[in-house]
């Protein structure tokens, strides 16, 4: 029954975007491109770097930082506006920043694992 999870996902990827939009994989791969990114599946090895990187992707839309054991949400996500899916699954993350509310546009998060 894994699968309807994933399927809703996938939906709600669909909704939020309105199209099939370009997965980018890292920020290197999404610094050729800034302004066409709206949806970074970022790996665990970025991780330090969204501190620096994420306010330069103004068009930002759904952005996943899953199973990297972080354990505070960084506070430069919650200043990315633009953001309305926020995958953070997996991680170890016990509460939210209260600047999780500057997401005006956040329509889906998934916490599921923390």
């Amino acid at each position: 029954m894994r699968t309807f999870p994933t399927l809703l996902l996938l939906f709600a990827q669909f909704l939020v975007l309105g199209q099939a939009a370009k997965k980018y994989t890292s920020f290197a791969q999404a610094s050729a491109s800034p302004n066409e990114v709206k949806w970074l599946d970022l790996p665990c090895e970025d991780v330090s770097r969204v501190h620096t990187e994420l306010s330069k992707l103004p068009n930002l839309a759904s952005f996943y930082l899953t199973g990297c054991a972080i354990e505070k949400l960084p506070n430069v996500i919650t200043e990315a506006t633009s953001i309305s899916l926020l995958k953070l699954q997996d991680n170890q993350l016990q509460t939210l920043p209260p600047t999780i509310k500057n997401l005006n546009q956040l329509s889906v998060i998934n916490l599921r694992n923390n």
